[in-house]
């Protein structure tokens, strides 16, 4: 038998009937190249064309359907999860994953994770509260105008009907015309002009009516009323979540997934389960954020019932 030389020419001739190692082509005589090509760009750029492309998709459909909100959130689940599992058949036919590789995905993906469940939880935290904000200060503006028609009562028969009278134009204006705009930010300018009015009443007293104690009570419900509106409009107006923390938010999401794929199990089936729980808790999470961030929207709309009710006692 003939020693193989461990330098010169020979030295880079693999041996007759060698196996090709595993992961490695053979590529003319004596050349082999690896298979596994780096999902870093490629792979996770597919990813986000997708996820963009999807979210384009549903927008359109709710522009022009008017889908119920469980509808909604559990066909943006189901759309997410068939996106997640098409970018898992894509990373791995462009990168087949190695066990031997599980220890440092393992470390990346609980650094990843972690972080960015950290972001979630306080971007849904903010959300939220600035939800019941706007709850609040809604019920603050029915309640403030409930009070000034009863405390109304206790001057002459002229401006009791003109309180009354100028709560119950608010309220319609309110109700009819500036709750269908809240969404898109708007208000109504006879609103506005409504609660002038309705500040005219107090201002235009005489100096007899002024002295009656329910007059300063009277003007703090009229401030009380003002400021709880001005809370609304601003509300519709604004959003709790920054543009640029969006990016980051549909990045994270997007790059968790990602790193999974690169993690290998034994079973195929479960790899994939894996993917749609996760996959499904990172859409539903947007979906929360992107509802309760715009209260005035028809996901989780904040309706007008506080001050209907009002307006019904008017009547």
């Amino acid at each position: 038998m003939t020693d193989r030389p461990a330098f010169g020419p020979m030295a880079d001739e693999p041996m007759a009937g060698r196996p090709v190692a595993a992961g490695e082509q053979t590529v003319g005589e004596g050349e082999t190249v690896d298979e596994r090509r780096s999902p870093s760009v490629l792979g996770f750029g597919v990813l986000l064309v997708l996820m963009a492309a999807t979210f384009g998709v549903v927008m359109n459909l709710r522009e022009t359907y008017e889908l119920a909100t469980w509808v909604e959130a559990a066909f943006l689940i189901a759309i997410g999860v068939g996106v997640a599992h098409l970018g898992l058949s894509v990373v791995w036919w462009i990168y087949p994953p190695d066990k031997e590789d599980n220890d440092a995905v393992e470390a990346a993906f609980a650094t990843v994770a972690a972080i960015f469940a950290l972001l979630f939880g306080f971007v849904i935290v903010v959300v939220w509260e600035g939800y019941s904000e706007t709850q609040t200060a809604v019920s603050r503006e029915a309640d403030a105008i409930a009070e000034l028609t009863q405390m109304s009562h206790g001057f002459g028969a002229d401006t009791r009907n003109r309180v009354e009278a100028g709560a119950a134009t608010y309220l319609e204006r309110v109700v009819e015309e500036e709750w269908p705009k809240l969404d898109s930010g708007d208000k109504s300018a006879k609103a506005e002009r409504a609660l002038t009015e309705l500040w005219s009443v107090y201002t235009e007293m005489s100096v007899k009516d002024r002295a009656n104690p329910l007059y300063g009570q009277s003007v703090s419900r009229l401030n009380e009323l003002g400021d709880a509106r001005r809370a609304r409009l601003d509300a519709a107006a604004g959003s709790d979540v920054p543009a640029l923390l969006w990016v980051m938010l549909c990045v994270g999401a997007a790059l968790t997934v990602f790193v999974a794929y690169l993690y290998r199990v034994s079973s195929m089936i479960l790899q994939r389960i894996l993917i749609t729980l996760m996959a499904g808790v990172m859409v539903f999470a947007l979906f929360l954020i992107a509802a309760l961030d715009r209260p005035f929207d028809e996901r989780l709309q904040i309706g007008p019932e506080n001050l209907q009710t009002v307006q019904r006692a008017l009547r």
